[in-house]
Order: structure tokens, then C-alpha cells, then sequence
């Protein structure tokens, strides 16, 4: 199933939509979207897979697969 994009909505880096999303609003560098309408569900590592919020350091992110860590902020992300 696909999804669908309306006009003058930005997908940034590395960000995921889930099959049959309707995407109504730009989506942040590494977000990850579904539903309908698109709700960020949270964000995904530079690999593929969902990044695990450090519960003590708001807006710090680690991948559990590669251990990349990131830094992620309204402006956009930080590796």
C-alpha cells in the first residue's frame, strides 16, 4: 500500500512513512510518520531502525542495532 504526500510537505533525511499514510505536514530529518492523517510515531537511525530516547537527557536518541547516537532537536538532528 502507499501513501500519500500533499503538495508543499518536505520529508527530511532519512525520515519514514508508513504504507497508507496520508502525510498533511513536513516531516523532521529521521521522523517516523503514520496514520492518517500522519502523527510523528518517533524517529529511525541512519540503519533502518527505531531509535530508543534516553529517558534522562530530553532530545538524546541511541540506536540499539549500531549504537549510533543522536541528538535531535525541533531545528533538526545532530549525529
Amino acid at each position: 500500500a502507499g501513501c500519500v504526500v500533499l503538495p508543499d510537505v518536505t520529508i527530511g533525511r532519512l525520515a519514514m512513512v508508513g504504507a497508507g499514510a496520508v502525510v498533511t505536514r513536513s516531516v523532521p530529518d529521521h521522523g517516523l510518520v503514520r496514520g492518517n492523517p500522519a502523527r510523528l510515531a518517533g524517529y529511525v537511525c541512519a540503519c533502518g531502525q527505531h531509535l530508543i530516547e534516553n529517558s534522562q537527557h530530553r532530545g538524546s536518541f541511541r540506536c540499539s542495532t549500531c549504537g549510533r547516537e543522536y541528538q535531535i532537536t525541533q531545528e533538526g538532528d545532530r549525529a
